[in-house]
């Protein structure tokens, strides 16, 4: 799987038309820590400091620290 591969997966989408993210499934199985937005159903994947972070939909500052958490910790 090349999901393993990375550090962390950032899924900053705020489509209207987003249904349930299969990325955000695929992530939690190789176990990559995720950057969202908090959009729609992505709260129900990510756990905000536990399996990643949950960043203001159109705050680019929001990911900018998470990322930054990430790299330091």
């Amino acid at each position: 799987m090349k999901l393993k591969r990375y550090d962390a997966l950032i899924f900053p989408s705020h489509y209207i038309g987003e249904g349930c993210p299969g990325i955000l499934v695929e992530a939690l199985s190789a176990s990559l820590p995720i950057i969202a937005s908090d959009w729609k159903y992505n709260s129900e994947f990510v756990v905000n400091c536990d399996n990643g972070f949950l960043c203001e939909t159109y705050n680019p500052n929001s990911y900018v620290e998470a990322i930054k958490v990430l790299l330091l910790n």
